[in-house]
């Protein structure tokens, strides 16, 4: 049975475009799912939630089960598979090394485009065209130079991913060849070779409309959506997330970050360090810990840093009674980790284990009495508020994971039986595709809390 291949990415030609000319020349079926290139779209947030994403990027591709992300590895292996690889291993280099080249440009070109300041947006676009863009195609020029007057012409992936960016960016999706190439005689000849394959030549005349088109509108769209772009690679908000090495307080922030798929800092200090070297050195204004800093601003107390993170992230329902909801939630958990705080610190261990034995037998499963009638009232199955994963599923499970299972990252807590939908939900939550991954993380210097 053939392989089905379902492409996504962007309403845009850019860094999916090769992989759909590969697929066109194959002459092989796929699905080409394109999403609108808008950080809020709805399409978009969902496909992020759904794990789908590794990094939190496009173009993805699915097949038989897998998903494939960055748009190089995908474009090599749908190559591969549909004979556009090079056939030997130092043929299959050159074409990295034409491919990556190429890569390099595209990287260049965006820059600039989505550049701020208007002024230094041309100074970058003429540097662009008048040096790189002449440079890097004359670079191109003399690799073909090199190639065997008799070498039998194939068409390869990189001859794609060359032809794909010189006619998007550079002729805007025109056929003729772009006037760079004019000294690159070599360049030229491959660029129509590519162009006129009746299956490219076909699919360049009906493909859809993009932002990569000369029209002033698509000029303004194409920077709108590289901005977008660049906004999602470059000026997304750095995150240093303080504390030390337990779950605790800070592990439900630790997990929003790795449910939405975003990058943190994680710094950790043993509680030696922090007591001799850090508490007292302003990086926590309230000498306590955690701490989450934000491109150089710091927010203080766990369940504050949570629910922002959670807004942030797009983990966090959708009005104001519902964010209220989830803040209740969290302060449940905040005042259940406050009570096996407290017990621990009991001096006398007699008066120390009655408290965590009130703790376990009484205090926690009344709360997961509550949590049971919680998601009973929620109409629609599955999570605590609305149909959606939300940083008040996050704070709960980690709590229940932490106390019960240690960390876990199988099985659901014994003690949950007697809630069966708090007993579901908690498997619901365990097993979505970013959580499993971030439980099964090895984390050897991650100490267990006293709870």
């Amino acid at each position: 049975m053939a392989s089905t291949y379902k492409l996504t990415y962007y309403n845009l030609r850019a860094r999916g475009e090769p992989t759909r000319l590969v697929f066109v020349y194959a002459g092989v079926d796929y699905e080409d799912v394109r999403i609108p290139f808008d950080l809020k779209s709805e399409e978009w947030l969902a496909l992020k939630q759904s794990g789908k994403c590794p990094f939190g990027l496009v173009p993805i591709l699915e097949v038989e089960g897998v998903t494939l992300c960055e748009s190089m590895a995908i474009l090599r292996f749908v190559a591969k598979r549909h004979g556009l690889m090079p056939s030997n291993d130092l043929q299959q280099a050159k074409a990295d090394m034409f491919a990556e080249g190429v890569y390099d440009l595209e990287n260049e070109i965006v820059r600039a485009i989505v550049h701020a300041d208007p002024a230094q947006q041309k100074v970058l676009m003429e540097k662009f065209n008048k040096e790189s863009l002449p440079r890097r195609s004359k670079y191109f020029e003399k690799i073909l130079e090199k190639n065997p007057k008799d070498e039998v012409y194939c068409l390869s992936f990189a001859d794609i991913c060359f032809f794909s960016f010189y006619n998007s960016y550079i002729a805007k999706g025109q056929l003729d060849p772009p006037d760079v190439l004019k000294d690159c005689p070599r360049l030229t000849t491959l660029y129509k070779k590519v162009r006129d394959e009746p299956k490219i030549k076909e699919w360049i005349e009906k493909r859809p409309e993009t932002a990569l088109l000369r029209t002033p509108r698509a000029s303004r769209l194409t920077r709108s959506c590289f901005a977008c772009y660049l906004q999602l690679l470059q000026t997304m908000p750095s995150y240093k997330l303080i504390y030390f090495p337990l779950r605790a307080k800070a592990e439900a922030i630790r997990m929003v970050f790795a449910a939405a798929g975003v990058d943190f800092e994680d710094v950790c200090y043993t509680m030696d360090d922090w007591i001799s070297k850090y508490k007292n050195s302003g990086i926590s204004p309230s000498r306590q810990l955690p701490v989450l800093y934000v491109d150089g601003k710091v927010l203080m107390e766990s369940k504050v840093i949570l629910s922002y993170v959670g807004k942030e992230l797009n983990l966090a329902p959708k009005d104001n009674f519902q964010l209220a909801q989830a803040d209740v939630l969290a302060h449940i958990i905040n005042d259940l980790e406050n009570v096996l705080s407290a017990a621990n610190r009991h001096e006398d261990s007699a008066v120390k284990e009655k408290a965590l034995e009130t703790a376990r037998k009484e205090v926690i499963p009344d709360k997961c009495g509550y949590f049971e009638k919680f998601l009973k009232a929620n109409d629609k199955e599955g999570f605590f508020i609305e149909d959606k994963l939300t940083y008040a599923d996050i704070v709960v499970f980690t709590f229940l994971n932490s106390y019960y299972l240690k960390g876990s990252a199988e099985g659901v807590p014994e003690e949950l039986k007697a809630f069966p939908k708090l007993h579901a939900w908690y498997e619901l939550v365990r097993t979505q595709p970013k959580i499993q991954q971030w439980l099964k993380t090895p984390r050897p210097d991650l100490g267990e809390y006293p709870y």
